[in-house]
């Protein structure tokens, strides 16, 4: 009898821990095959039948499609260059070359599985994003963007968020390899610049 009970809790338990396992990575486990490049994270394998088991439950679950390698690539920011966590109550300088693209984004997002942009909308910010045709550059073709709760003069991303938040790449229509990180292209960094 008491063989059967331990039996029955050993069979719970394992199940319980299980569940809590798989719901854990199909929510926040995006793929385990990326990139990294810098503080920025490329999951190339996704758009491919190459994808790994956690990149497809992932996209399952949050009804995100990834753009195909033909399409253009994604690449994600959670830490800044120094390798700290991207927090809402800093202020942060995207810097530096962009990858060769036709087009391109860049978007602070909220943290959360459904990645909802957290950039102001309203009238002190122009959009929740920048893209490549509304970026003022500078003199030797670099880019500063940035990132903050307060007004900054120039490439501007205006927070609402105190919390964690991840910097979105979209480049459309790139020439640039993200096979690996010896043939990845220079990203540009991401530097913090205060934090109260």
């Amino acid at each position: 009898m008491w063989s059967l009970f331990r039996l029955l809790v050993a069979g719970f338990l394992g199940t319980a821990l299980g569940l809590a396992a798989t719901w854990y990575s199909v929510r926040h486990v995006k793929s385990v095959s990326y990139v990294a490049i810098g503080p920025w994270r490329a999951t190339p394998a996704n758009a491919t039948l190459a994808a790994d088991p956690y990149g497809r439950a992932y996209m399952a679950h949050s009804g995100t499609v990834p753009l195909g390698l033909g399409e253009g690539m994604v690449l994600v920011a959670r830490h800044d260059s120094s390798g700290q966590k991207l927090s809402g109550a800093c202020t942060y300088r995207v810097s530096g070359a962009m990858p060769a693209a036709r087009f391109w984004t860049l978007t602070a997002a909220a943290r959360q599985p459904d990645a909802r942009p957290a950039a102001a909308a309203g009238p002190a910010a122009l959009s929740d994003s920048l893209t490549s045709g509304e970026a003022v550059w500078q003199r030797h073709g670099a880019l500063a963007v940035d990132i903050s709760r307060q007004p900054q003069p120039g490439n501007w991303l205006a927070l609402q968020t105190k919390a964690a938040f991840a910097i979105k790449l979209r480049l459309y229509d790139t020439g640039a390899t993200f096979v690996g990180p010896s043939t990845a292209p220079s990203m540009p960094l991401v530097q913090r610049v205060s934090c109260p």
